[in-house]
């Protein structure tokens, strides 16, 4: 699981990251409030490479947008807001250590994305 997104705080704005990978029974936690980095971020309406440095790994997600369906998302307390979402989009996971060593590595192909708005997550 990962989500990226501008967090509101204070009358600013920040990018501001969750997520976690569950392999062989351990879980693998990282985002903003762990001191993880997001280190390459490249997003359009229907892709997003995103590589992340956490204390001991590098974590690669590349999502790709399935057939998506169009859906109403809040904006300031009204449904306003047009987002794509797909329940069958195609993410591959890369975990290394940081000194290279690859640790796992899969593709699936019934992923649930939503990239709306992404593309404003990179200025």
């Amino acid at each position: 699981m990962l989500s990226v997104a501008k967090i509101p705080f204070l009358g600013m704005t920040f990018q501001g990251f969750l997520g976690f990978l569950q392999i062989e029974g351990k879980l693998i936690r990282f985002g903003t409030y762990t001191g993880a980095k997001i280190v390459k971020l490249e997003l359009d309406s229907e892709h997003a490479t995103i590589i992340i440095r956490q204390k001991k790994y590098l974590i690669t997600f590349v999502a790709t947008l399935g057939p998506a369906s169009h859906l109403k998302a809040p904006r300031q307390g009204k449904m306003e807001r047009p987002i794509l979402e797909s329940v069958v989009g195609t993410i591959e996971v890369k975990l290394m250590k940081k000194d290279g060593t690859l640790i796992f590595q899969e593709t699936g192909n019934m992923a649930g994305i939503e990239l709306s708005e992404a593309v404003e997550l990179q200025g």
